[in-house]
Order: structure tokens, then C-alpha cells, then sequence
């Protein structure tokens, strides 16, 4: 049984197409962690679409004959739950169980093997719904904490639907609001809601100036607040290319300013060793972006795809 097996659940009533056995790897594998689970149930499923005609007809004659030899069986423990869960007979989700769990290729390898010539074309082609995406995380504000790859990806395996990638989406940064909700749209704030986080704040600022001054703040703060204004930074940059319908794989910055982060000399220092420094460096070097060393911080010029 999975270790993860409530994420493995809450995964699987987005993707009722993908093995439940596959679902519980993948949430063991990253250690119940929403986002990636995410991401590799939609590369993994986009990996099932490309395989060829050939590999399709042979697991489909294979699972032809499981499924008769298996009908008196009784089915797995994981099988029962997804039917209950998905309102399907047992031996539906037995069928899709057997006819999709081979695969020549781990979907960590998928992931790894790095951005497809594809995706650009797929951006150019949704073009027009990733500038809905836009609008509606102008008005969510922890939409923006997730990656534009994530949002092109998600238009792909939903063939363009808005609503279901941000459903999607609202998902990942909180389950709970996905299952409050009764209709298949996004609930909206009625008002703009006034910031009372000063979190929230500096990290606004520092979109705004283009510059982030980590000063006063805790080393748990200070990661929180570089990670989450390094995607925002970044996703304004792939925004404005894609509505410009240029290259996404260009690494240096051309719609935003280059974002300098003032770490300080010594604050937080560890055996004379400038804490946030080394834990910036970390992240930027983690994450691919570009950066120089200045005098007080660093500055981040783009990033590597």
C-alpha cells in the first residue's frame, strides 16, 4: 500500500485515465508533493499518446485476454478504491489498469529529457487561452506561484480547455478549494483583496523596482520569498513571449528587467559565512537561472530551459 496513498487518491480524480498503480508510484516517488505529482501524471499520459500503433494493438490483444482469464479474480484492494472513487464498474478500471501500466520509458525520464521543440509550437497555438490564464491570475494570486511549462503543458493534454487547466491548477495549491466547489468554474474574489501579508508585499515591490532586499528577514523567510518572486519574475518574461509569439527557449531576459537580490555582507552567518548568500546561490543554481555576482547579492539576468 502507498505511503501517499491520500495524494494518491486526490491525484487520481484529475486523471481517471492513468492507472491507479502508476498513481501511487508517482506520489511514493515524490514523496506526495501536489505540483510534481501533477506534472508527471501529464507527461505520463501525453508519453501513452505517443507511443505507436503497433505497441497500442499488442497491449490491446494482451489485455483482451488478461481481462477473460481475470473475470472470476478478485480484484486488487487499489482497483476497488478507484472504482468507488470514480463511480466506474471494477471491470472498467481493471481494463485501463491493464491496456495502460506498460511503458518503455519512466515518466522521470520523460520529464528530464527537457523542453520539447513541440511545447513552443503548442504555446503559439494557445496563444490566445494562455492570455485568458493570464487575466485569471491577475485575480489569484497563487496561480502565479506555478510555472507558465506547467499551464502549456496542462492546455495540451486538455486540448485547450481553460477551465480545466485551471481547475487543475487551483488543485495543485489547494485541493480543499476544488472540492468546495460545486460548479466546474473557478471561483473568483467578488473584490480585490488588499494584501495584508507583508510577505506578499515585498515580494510585489520587488516585481515593481526589480529589486528584492532579503534584509530582516529569517532564512526559511528569506527561501520562501526568493523562490516565489523568481517565478513570478520569470513567468512575466514567458508571458510576453508568448503573446508576442516568439522562441520560449531563449535564456537571457527581453521584457523584464534583470532582477538584482541584496543578501547583505554578513546577516545570518554561519562560521563567517554569509547564510542567505550561499542559500540564494543554492537556488538560483537549483532552478537554472542565470545570474552574476555582485557586490551585496546577485543579479539574475534569465534562465536556462
Amino acid at each position: 500500500m502507498s505511503s501517499y496513498l491520500f495524494q494518491a487518491l486526490k491525484a487520481a480524480e484529475m486523471f481517471p485515465d492513468i492507472p491507479f498503480e502508476a498513481v501511487q508510484k508517482i506520489a511514493d516517488a515524490n514523496k506526495g508533493n501536489l505540483e510534481s505529482i501533477s506534472e508527471e501524471l501529464l507527461s505520463y499520459d501525453i508519453l501513452r499518446e505517443s507511443e505507436s500503433k503497433s505497441q497500442q494493438d499488442a497491449e490491446s490483444v494482451i489485455s483482451s485476454v488478461k481481462t477473460k482469464k481475470s473475470v472470476t479474480a478478485k480484484p486488487s484492494s487499489e482497483i476497488t478504491i478507484m472504482s468507488t472513487l470514480l463511480g466506474c464498474s471494477v471491470d472498467t478500471i481493471s481494463q485501463i489498469h491493464q491496456r495502460t501500466k506498460n511503458s518503455h520509458r519512466t515518466v522521470r525520464e520523460v520529464i528530464e529529457s527537457g523542453w520539447n521543440p513541440t511545447e513552443v509550437e503548442i504555446a503559439t497555438i494557445y496563444n490566445r487561452q494562455m492570455m485568458e490564464i493570464a487575466d485569471a491570475k491577475k485575480s489569484n494570486f497563487l496561480l502565479q506561484n506555478i510555472e507558465n511549462k506547467f499551464y502549456v503543458n496542462s492546455l495540451h493534454y486538455f486540448k485547450g480547455d481553460v477551465n480545466k487547466t485551471l481547475k487543475l491548477a487551483t488543485w495543485m495549491v489547494d485541493p480543499n478549494l476544488v472540492n468546495r466547489s460545486k460548479t466546474s468554474t473557478i471561483p473568483k474574489p467578488a473584490a480585490k483583496i488588499v494584501s495584508s501579508d507583508p510577505m506578499a508585499d515585498l515580494i510585489q515591490h520587488s516585481l515593481k523596482t526589480n529589486k528584492l532586499d532579503l534584509h530582516g528577514l529569517t532564512v526559511p523567510e528569506a527561501r520562501t520569498c526568493v523562490q516565489q518572486t523568481l517565478v513570478k519574475w520569470w513567468n512575466s518574461e514567458t508571458e510576453q513571449r508568448i503573446m508576442e509569439g516568439l522562441n520560449l527557449r531563449g535564456s537571457r531576459a527581453m521584457y523584464v528587467c534583470p532582477l538584482e537580490i541584496i543578501t547583505g555582507r554578513g546577516l545570518h552567518s554561519s562560521g563567517g559565512k554569509p547564510k542567505l548568500k550561499i542559500l540564494v546561490h543554492g537556488i538560483l543554481k537549483s532552478n537554472n537561472y542565470l545570474f552574476e555576482d555582485i557586490t551585496l547579492g546577485y543579479l539574475v539576468t534569465g534562465k536556462k530551459n
